[in-house]
């Protein structure tokens, strides 16, 4: 049986440019609300291990059309609430320490990322994100399941 998620967070991801302009400092603050808009979207959606591979499709609702590699950049700090936290090789350290399970990592053995964008109202921005299960036999570049958007 194939594992699917499927959430919304009532708000738009920021873009790399925005991103970019950000201190460290408000870029780790966004990051943390980011990680809580995601656990209060999943409450109950929660899966017992993580996926190994997993086809993730996130689209964002805005008054604006972004360009694409702003829009791919702009979702890293959504992408990374949805790995695995782990402990670094040295063990004083936690790799992924925002992550929220859902994938094992964020690499391209684990993860095919697929980025759209959409014309909303100023007042129905939002952000809705799909993760589905890879089979093992499935090659993650050529299998992209179909979603009814």
């Amino acid at each position: 049986m194939v594992r699917r998620v499927e959430f919304r967070i009532p708000r738009k991801y920021p873009l790399q440019n925005e991103l970019l302009r950000m201190s460290r400092w408000k870029r780790a603050a966004e990051q943390k609300r980011i990680q809580h808009e995601v656990a209060d979207a999943t409450i109950g959606m929660r899966l017992s291990h993580p996926m190994q591979r997993a086809f993730v499709k996130i689209v964002r609702h805005s008054p604006g059309m972004p360009d694409q590699d702003g829009l791919t950049g702009g979702a890293k700090l959504l992408i990374d609430c949805l790995t695995t936290p782990k402990p670094t090789k040295t063990g004083n350290r936690t790799m992924n320490k925002h992550g929220l399970g859902f994938v094992v990592d964020d690499g391209p053995k684990h993860i095919v990322l697929e980025c759209e964008a959409h014309r909303s109202k100023k007042h129905a921005q939002c952000t809705i994100v799909i993760i589905e299960e890879l089979g093992e036999e499935q090659e993650a570049d050529a299998c992209r399941p179909s979603f009814a958007s």
